[in-house]
């Protein structure tokens, strides 16, 4: 029986998705943590078995028809349902791959749990792709309305500034390896952000325009050039202040940490998972600081990038 095994890398976003959405240019970190993908071919024909770990422990089970991927039974029909719909865009954009003649297993391992923003979609939508010979960025949109940066991280082994040009994704590896990294923290808000409504929301709501664009993207490229913790605090928190005028939305220090002594970034879609904090006390105090407010999950830049 066929054997075959795939990985794709979670996702953080240094830059806003909204600006992205409309042609800037972004900063983005594949993480060291990714998704695991196992496929192999089982003898039931017309049957596939789909199975996801989460730290040792089921966090989705199912098994579907094919070629229909029709759920015989399934332990979350939200998860099911977004499943069957990345399965049926890949089943149309690779005709004849799925048929009733043969059966699958497929066992899926995560690295992250899907609450944290880092990518549990798109590094499952890669992985697909990998397996059924499909553009992984056609699939993604296929399904979802986000930029495709995501995607890029996917597989991607060093930092890199994504564009989106003429619709077309561009690449650019970048190094982005600065030595206070030591100072850099993401902090996990608590709350699993509904990317694709937040997306869908913005694009309905808004319009590009040209100057945000010019400036974010000048942004981005003077943070991947930035030398020393000020140069680099000094412009996320102009490239918060940028997002948050164009979006009429507080930045994320003003609106749930007033006071806090560093500079802090919004990442992704605007208010999503995680933070991007820059810290030059002691790592403890930090993490007293966040523990008092209840959030406990805090990353070292290094743990995570």
């Amino acid at each position: 029986m066929d054997s075959r095994s795939y990985f794709s890398r979670g996702k953080i976003l240094i830059s806003g998705e909204y600006a992205v959405l409309f042609g800037a240019r972004a900063l983005a970190l594949p993480t060291r943590l990714g998704q695991h993908l196992a496929v192999k071919e089982v003898g039931e024909p017309g049957k596939m078995h789909i199975r996801s770990i989460l730290n040792q422990d089921d966090w989705f089970r199912g098994t579907c028809t094919l070629p229909a991927f029709e759920w015989l039974e399934l332990t979350d029909e939200r998860v099911g349902e977004y499943v069957k719909s990345v399965l049926l865009a890949a089943a149309r954009l690779s005709p004849g791959f799925f048929h009733a003649g043969k059966g699958y297993g497929l066992l899926s391992k995560l690295d992250f749990d899907p609450r944290w923003g880092l990518g549990s979609s798109s590094s499952l939508i890669s992985n697909l792709a990998w397996w059924t010979n499909t553009d992984p960025y056609l699939l993604h949109w296929e399904v979802s309305g986000g930029s495709g940066y995501d995607i890029a991280c996917a597989r991607a082994t060093q930092p890199l500034v994504y564009q989106l040009v003429n619709g077309k994704p561009g690449v650019e590896e970048v190094t982005f390896h600065p030595a206070f990294r030591d100072k850099l923290f993401f902090v996990y808000l608590g709350k699993k952000q509904d990317s694709q409504l937040a997306v869908r929301e913005f694009v309905r709501n808004n319009a590009p325009d040209s100057k945000v664009i010019e400036e974010v993207s000048a942004l981005t490229d003077a943070i991947c050039a930035s030398a020393d913790l000020e140069s680099f605090s000094r412009l996320i928190t102009r490239h918060e202040e940028v997002l948050s005028a164009y979006l009429g939305m507080p930045r994320i220090r003003e609106s749930r940490f007033p006071g806090f002594h560093g500079a802090m970034k919004s990442l992704g879609a605007w208010g999503g998972d995680m933070v991007l904090v820059v810290w030059d006390g002691e790592e403890e105090e930090l993490r007293k600081y966040f523990e008092t407010r209840g959030l406990k999950l805090i990353f070292r830049y290094d743990d995570l990038i």
